[in-house]
């Protein structure tokens, strides 16, 4: 009788130690899915912070161009601004500035006549 006790003991023992080899085998288990799954985890928050930084650069770039657009289109109406202000300055002075300065006193200049209109500064 006492060898079949020892024998259930023993039995007993192993099969605890059977159960305790498959506790410690299913934790690491778990703890390689954990490690796993933050390794997973990290490279999809990676690739995601590349994403955002590729679409921000996009941006960046978008904006330089429509800036450049912009400046390019400025430049453009100056260029054309130039001659039209050219022109209607030069306008102005025959057709106006240059028959109001006879008017001033002390000077003779313009489109009238020697002695024709003469004006006497006052003192």
């Amino acid at each position: 009788m006492g060898k079949v006790i020892q024998g259930l003991g023993l039995a007993a023992v192993l099969a605890l130690g059977g159960i305790a080899w498959r506790i410690i085998v299913i934790r690491q288990a778990e703890e390689s899915m954990q490690q796993i799954v933050l390794a997973a985890s990290q490279q999809q928050q990676a690739f995601l912070e590349q994403q955002q930084q590729r679409q921000q650069e996009q941006q960046q770039r978008q904006l330089a161009l429509q800036a450049q657009e912009r400046e390019r289109r400025t430049l453009s109406q100056d260029q054309r601004c130039v001659p039209v202000t050219l022109v209607l300055a030069a306008a102005s002075w025959h057709l106006v500035e240059k028959k109001a300065l006879r008017f001033k006193p002390g000077q003779r200049f313009g489109n009238a006549a020697p002695g024709s209109i003469s004006v006497v500064p006052e003192r």
